[in-house]
């Protein structure tokens, strides 16, 4: 997934914003403002969702949070502002809202390991990667 980022021209030092209304409340409101802009425009652009006019009959509406965070360099500066927008995914029912899910499960620790076994054991990577 695609991560988009609008860089902050000057440093800052609150942390991230929980809602829209202190976002909008921040000093660094049009920073925020450029990372919404940002994440719908990408939204937009993958077919995320159709405006629709009326919700039509039985169907239920979908709600979103959008989750504000500032991306911080090594030395602890604000180098960005990112915004996701996030299904609340308690109301979402598979099969009918999202068909399949994927997350990350191979943590650093887990592939130092199985490296060392593959090692230890003289294996080739071809024959415990396959």
């Amino acid at each position: 997934m695609e991560a988009h980022a609008i860089h902050a021209e000057e440093p800052v030092m609150d942390d991230s914003q929980t809602t829209f209304e202190e976002a909008k409340a921040s000093p660094y409101w049009k920073q925020w403002q450029a990372a919404l802009i940002s994440e719908r425009k990408s939204l937009e652009a993958r077919g995320v969702w159709n405006q629709i006019e009326t919700l039509p009959n039985g169907a239920k509406l979908l709600k979103a949070k959008v989750v504000y965070k500032q991306k911080k360099n090594a030395k602890g500066e604000v180098v960005c502002f990112k915004c996701r927008c996030t299904a609340k995914g308690y109301m979402q029912i598979e099969l009918v809202h999202y068909y399949d899910t994927f997350a990350a499960v191979a943590s650093g620790a887990y592939v130092r390991a199985c490296i060392a076994l593959g090692v230890g054991n003289q294996m080739k990577f071809g024959t415990w990667m396959s």
